[in-house]
């Protein structure tokens, strides 16, 4: 990542533009992207005043949408903290919820209901990232996105993901992250595998 951080500056480009030049992407590319705010960690105090407070320099810096984690302590808890993130962003189309991995089967199939009528943008990192059953279980009865992928590294383990998860190419979103998956070209493997099966860059 260091090396194509490099040859952007380079070559005095914006990343994203370097890319899609080098990968013979279209000359001209659209400059407005989706963007969310990522935060949202439990405080050890005041939790709910200090998440508001965050949320709300989320809007002032211009940001509409946020992402913020759940699943490390009591549901109802999490579910307070999601309608009161939902209030200040407008609703839950403008939330994502992250779990980093807290449920297992039955308690991943007991949140996506509670927050199911949240009608959150997506619901993140559900269970352990190989946990493919719980993952499709979830998917199978909840309605809104799921997004997976983030803890996966190779080709190989997203495939894995594609074949036995349940996810819907339709709605679910894949969060690969290519720092995590042995950089650009490893990310890139992952891309085109996916869109070869189906799914939509």
């Amino acid at each position: 990542m260091a090396l194509w951080d490099a040859a952007v500056k380079i070559a005095d480009l914006p990343l994203y533009q370097f890319l899609a030049e080098r990968l013979g992407g279209p000359s001209r590319l659209d400059k407005h992207v989706q963007v969310y705010a990522g935060g949202g960690y439990y405080y050890p105090a005041d939790d709910l005043a200090r998440l508001s407070d965050e949320v709300i320099r989320f809007l002032d810096l211009g940001f509409r949408r946020a992402k913020i984690k759940i699943g490390a302590r009591e549901l109802s808890e999490d579910l307070t903290r999601i309608e009161a993130a939902c209030r200040l962003l407008g609703g839950g189309h403008n939330l994502a919820v992250d779990a980093i991995y807290a449920y297992d089967s039955t308690s991943g199939m007991r949140a996506a209901e509670a927050i199911s009528p949240s009608e959150l943008w997506w619901f993140e990192d559900i269970c352990d990232p190989l946990d493919f059953d719980t993952l499709a279980s979830v998917a199978a009865t909840y309605e809104r996105p799921v997004a997976s992928g983030e803890a996966l590294f190779s080709a190989a383990e997203a495939a894995l993901l594609d074949r036995h998860a349940g996810l819907r190419r339709d709605r679910d979103i894949l969060v690969f992250d290519p720092v995590h998956c042995y950089g650009l070209p490893g990310y890139l493997k992952i891309v085109k595998l996916l869109e070869d099966r189906g799914w939509r860059r």
